[in-house]
C-alpha cells in the first residue's frame, strides 16, 4: 500500500521506495493510489445552519439547575439585547410564570440577564417552592401587556404555563 506525504506549501507526493527513486510522472502511471491522493472535495454549506429554528424555537426554558434561558430566536424576536434585567412573577393558582424585561437594576425582584439570555432564578423558584426537576423543560411564551396581567408596570410580559411545556426536558417518572 502506498503512503503519501505532503509538506506545507508543496504538492502531495508518494513516499513509496520505487516512486521516490523515479520521477513523479512515473509514479502517476504506476501508483494505484494516485487518484486517491488527488481527490477533490465538494462540501456544501447547509442552507439553514440554525437547525433548531422552527415554530417552537421562540422558547423559554427552565433547567434542573434553576436557570431560566431565553432561546436565540426569542432574543432576536423581542430585542432582548436592549435589556439587562428580568423581573419574574408567579401565579400560584394557575401555575404561570410571567417575565418582564427591564433596565432598572433597583427594581424590586429583578434578576440580572446574561448576554447569552440566561437568568439564575434559584431564589425565585425556591421562594415559590417550585421543584426544578418537575418544571424543567421548554415553554412557548405568550406576550401580554403587563397591565392585563395585573402588573402595575409599563410594557409587555412573557407568560409561560408550567402545566403545558412544549417539550419536557426530562421525562416524568411514574
Amino acid at each position: 500500500m502506498a503512503r503519501f506525504a505532503a509538506a506545507v506549501g508543496t504538492r502531495a507526493r508518494c513516499v513509496r521506495a520505487e516512486c521516490v527513486k523515479s520521477k513523479l510522472d512515473l509514479c502517476r502511471q504506476r501508483c494505484h493510489n494516485w487518484n486517491a491522493m488527488r481527490q477533490r472535495y465538494s462540501f456544501v454549506l447547509t442552507p439553514n445552519s440554525r437547525s433548531r429554528r422552527g415554530p417552537n424555537s421562540v422558547a423559554i426554558s427552565i433547567t434542573k439547575s434553576y436557570i431560566i434561558g431565553l432561546s436565540a430566536a426569542f432574543r432576536e424576536a423581542h430585542h432582548v439585547d436592549q435589556y439587562r434585567f428580568v423581573v419574574p412573577y408567579f401565579d400560584d393558582e394557575n401555575q404561570l410564570i410571567a417575565l418582564r424585561l427591564t433596565n432598572d437594576e433597583r427594581e424590586q425582584g429583578s434578576f440580572s440577564l446574561s448576554r447569552a439570555g440566561h437568568v439564575n432564578a434559584r431564589l425565585f423558584l425556591r421562594h415559590f417552592h417550585l421543584d426544578a426537576n418537575k418544571v424543567a423543560g421548554r415553554y412557548t411564551p405568550l406576550r401580554r401587556p403587563s397591565k392585563e396581567l395585573g402588573i402595575d408596570e409599563p410594557g409587555d410580559s412573557f407568560v409561560i404555563d408550567l402545566k403545558a411545556p412544549t417539550a419536557p426536558r426530562f421525562p416524568q417518572q411514574p
